[in-house]
């Protein structure tokens, strides 16, 4: 009995042993194959102090500077030629090119002309401020700049807000997104004055004077109990893009944003109880149809006729959401 069970008691640890030592030599084969950058690993001080910077491009912080770097002994040596390299990673500009509007820095130098390829603290990796930017080629004071712009010489909003910086189906690179009615017609003058000897751009009237005239509807809002202090001040543009329309409504951001820019944020997390959302993204309003969840889900932007300008009285919003 003895010798039957010695065996097979050896050949139950062997097994167990075999699989262990299997096991050990799997995970070290992996940590083998588990290999640094090779560019990065010879580059590893100005690596590391790239990737810590601020607004570091995806590839630094990943250390995967071989995504572009070709050899690790020549750092001017890229995998691809200019823009052909950016164009690998940023396919959605591919088409940018065939485009009837294209901007000649895009067409006819490289993408490092604006953008900062390791990093940079402006948007989009640019290597200055959007309008310092601009600026380095286009001057507002020339006369053609000027004459196209009403004589304006002073733009308080970026140039991007209404150009294109890369392409565009329309002339002057006109952005493609939908254009508000006055600006797509070129008819500046249906809202602002001539502009003045500094230069600015000045509405005829006040911009709830301006806006009323063709969106009167607006008007009668006004007249309600409850109204919302911006709208109450005339100030429209404080949430709505008076040229395009990059989002519904015209709105410069998206209502959750635009209403914490002025509400204290610690709403955003325990409104209107702890512990329940201020918007869940991705999620639906279910009293709107297709429309997000967020603060216009219970609160009316303009004016009405309850405090806080709930849409219904609390109860009824709250049932409207969490029936029994």
């Amino acid at each position: 009995m003895s010798k039957i069970i010695i065996p097979a008691a050896s050949a139950l640890f062997a097994l167990i042993f075999s699989a262990a030592v299997l096991q050990a030599g799997l995970f070290d084969k992996k940590k083998e194959e588990v290999k640094k950058d090779p560019f990065a690993e010879s580059h590893a001080a100005e690596t590391l102090k790239l990737k810590a910077a601020p607004g570091a491009h995806a590839p630094v912080a990943e250390e995967a500077c071989s995504k572009c770097h070709a050899s690790p002994k020549d750092p001017a040596k890229m995998v691809l030629p200019g823009r052909e390299l950016c164009l690998s990673c940023h396919k959605e500009r591919a088409g940018d090119l065939a485009k009837a509007s294209v901007h000649a820095p895009y067409k006819e130098m490289e993408c490092s002309t604006c953008h900062q390829p390791h990093g940079s603290v402006n948007r989009a990796l640019l290597s200055a401020p959007v309008n310092q930017l601009c600026s380095t080629c286009h001057t507002l004071g020339d006369e053609a700049v000027k004459k196209s712009h009403n004589g304006i010489t002073v733009i308080e909003t970026e140039c991007v807000a209404c150009h294109s910086p890369h392409a565009s189906a329309n002339p002057k690179l006109i952005t493609e997104v939908k254009q508000h009615v006055p600006f797509q017609s070129r008819s500046c003058d249906m809202c602002h004055e001539a502009a003045g000897k500094d230069g600015k751009s000045a509405l005829k009237e006040t911009p709830e004077k301006t806006c009323f005239v063709c969106h009167s509807d607006f008007k009668k809002l006004s007249e309600k109990p409850v109204v919302h202090p911006p709208f109450a001040g005339g100030e429209c543009m404080a949430c709505h893009d008076p040229h395009v329309m990059r989002l519904p409504g015209q709105l410069k951001k998206p209502p959750q944003e635009l209403c914490l820019a002025c509400h204290d944020a610690a709403l955003k997390n325990n409104h209107p109880v702890a512990g329940h959302p201020t918007s869940r993204k991705g999620v639906k309003d279910p009293r709107r149809k297709d429309q997000p969840f967020d603060c216009v889900s219970c609160h009316l932007p303009h004016s009405g006729l309850l405090a806080k300008l709930t849409r219904e009285d609390p109860m009824t919003m709250c049932e409207g959401c969490h029936q029994q």
